[in-house]
């Protein structure tokens, strides 16, 4: 039987697309299984709070997802040419979810920033204008934008509209914000405490620095490519970035309540217990080594 060449790239590259999808989720299952026993005893015996909503929503919503897309793609989306209305759907609930696993990553360093600044309502507010602009635009994406996308035969999305660089814009502005936020109370702290070095302070500025260095860099490797050619391959614009979106956002939590802070209060104090849902001791004060003199 004579196939086309046609015919045998598409093959190739459904084959490359669905394998690529594969290996995130394969990832994404390893990252959860490496922090599982920890997630049992720091998240699951907690009492509900904001974080532990979001923890819970990034782990499994987007591993759920990620399982059902690897399904449908080894099924009904290995078969085309695809109807252009099922791209759509398919495209515009991917994406959904992985900006809804963005905006998880951009709650938790919100609300550790608002821990940083003492509650301050000033900073709740300011970040929190910023996020909610963040939804009105994803959610213009995917009711309007998204109508004018079209698709080829396997559901590589063409001719992408402009409104989607709006957000990436946007989310750059919110992790330049809070980048900044953190840094400038870190030295503020340092300041207080007689330039001594504190250990949550160093965890908070060094994750937050991470998640925001992963989300230049994802949409560094990807917007000069769709930029230039206005197409997007899912697998590598929307899968792989979930993928990181979802295990960062479940780090960061992580990560903080896995931090060995055993500091006595001070009247310099600030305490994530109340926020994050944890009894660890997490204050943030001055060292018992340290002293005035230093």
């Amino acid at each position: 039987m004579h196939i086309s060449r046609e015919t045998a790239t598409y093959i190739s590259l459904i084959i490359a697309r669905n394998h690529a999808c594969l290996v995130a989720l394969v990832v994404l299952s390893w990252e959860w299984l490496s922090t599982f026993p920890h997630e049992v005893e720091w998240i699951w015996t907690r009492p509900l709070t904001i974080v532990k909503c979001t923890y819970l929503f990034a782990r499994y919503f987007g591993l759920v997802v990620q399982i059902v897309n690897v399904i449908l793609l080894f099924t009904v989306l290995s078969k085309f040419p695809i109807p252009v209305e099922s791209c759509r759907t398919w495209f515009t609930t991917l994406f959904a979810v992985c900006v809804s696993m963005l905006t998880a990553v951009d709650i938790i360093l919100i609300i550790r920033v608002y821990a940083l600044y003492y509650k301050s309502s000033k900073v709740a507010i300011t970040l929190g204008i910023l996020i909610s602009i963040q939804f009105f635009v994803e959610i213009f994406c995917i009711t309007y934008a998204f109508r004018k996308i079209s698709f080829d035969f396997i559901c590589n999305a063409t001719q992408l509209p402009s409104e989607p660089y709006f957000f990436v814009g946007l989310e750059c502005v919110i992790q330049i914000v809070i980048w900044s936020m953190t840094f400038k109370q870190r030295g503020n702290l340092i300041a207080r405490n007689f330039h001594c070095r504190i250990p949550l302070l160093d965890l908070l500025f060094r994750d937050g620095t991470f998640v925001a260095v992963l989300i230049f860099g994802i949409f560094s490797g990807l917007l000069p490519h769709t930029i230039r050619t206005r197409t997007c391959q899912i697998h590598f614009a929307v899968i792989w970035p979930m993928s990181f979106f979802s295990a960062s956002a479940c780090r960061l939590v992580i990560n903080m309540i896995n931090s060995d802070i055993q500091a006595s209060p001070t009247a310099t104090e600030i305490n994530l217990t109340s926020i994050f849902g944890i009894t660890v001791d997490d204050t943030l004060s001055m060292p018992s080594n340290c002293n005035s003199s230093t």
